[in-house]
Parts: C-alpha cells; sequence; structure tokens
C-alpha cells in the first residue's frame, strides 16, 4: 500500500508538471559597447603568446603582487584588475630579466582582486 501510494503521487505531480508551459527566457539586451570594448581586450592580448617575453607582457599587464612559485606569475589588465593571466617563464639558473621568455599562458579569465 505504501508503494501504491507513493506511485500515485509521483503520477499526479508528473501530471500537474506537464499541464504547465515552460518557463520563458526574459530577453536580454545585448550591450554593444561592452562587447566592443572586450573584443579590443582580447585582441590586445593575443599579442601576447608563448615565446614573448616580460616585458612584451608588461605593456598590457601589471604583475600581482605576492610570493609565487619561481618562473609563475598571475598578471592584472593593466586598465581592469579583473582580467587576468597566468604566466610561466622558462627558468633559468639566474636572476628573473625583463628578456625571459614565456613557456606557457593561460587563456584570459575574470577574477575579482
Amino acid at each position: 500500500m505504501k508503494y501504491l501510494t507513493i506511485f500515485a503521487v509521483v503520477i499526479l505531480s508528473t501530471i500537474n508538471c506537464l499541464g504547465r508551459n515552460p518557463p520563458v527566457r526574459e530577453e536580454f539586451k545585448i550591450d554593444e559597447h561592452l562587447c566592443a570594448e572586450l573584443s579590443t581586450i582580447v585582441k590586445e592580448c593575443s599579442q601576447i603568446k608563448v615565446g614573448s617575453t616580460d616585458r612584451d607582457i608588461e605593456k598590457l599587464f601589471i604583475a600581482e603582487e605576492g610570493v609565487t612559485p619561481v618562473g609563475k606569475q598571475i598578471f592584472d589588465f593593466k586598465t581592469c584588475p579583473y582580467i587576468k593571466v597566468n604566466v610561466t617563464f622558462a627558468v633559468t639558473n639566474r636572476l628573473p630579466t625583463m628578456d625571459d621568455k614565456i613557456a606557457y599562458i593561460s587563456p584570459l579569465y575574470l577574477d575579482v582582486p
């Protein structure tokens, strides 16, 4: 009897849900200015690639302060610190210089500073 009651509740709930219209997605207005700004930023940042130097990346980004592993750094976009990128430099046995080469660069991502 217990299973019959559960089955009946499930069937009635399903029938009730089927009779309802699905929720309508709200229409959103695309912010053309914001899209254009983001497109410009992405194009600028795509110039920085594996093989670019620390000097190249620091034209567009600022290194975050704090302790990081040797050869790795998080950079913030100069005009918006929410836009970030992770960079790994080719490690050498000398002190870091502005001519160190990028060995890995992450895709751009958003993060609250």
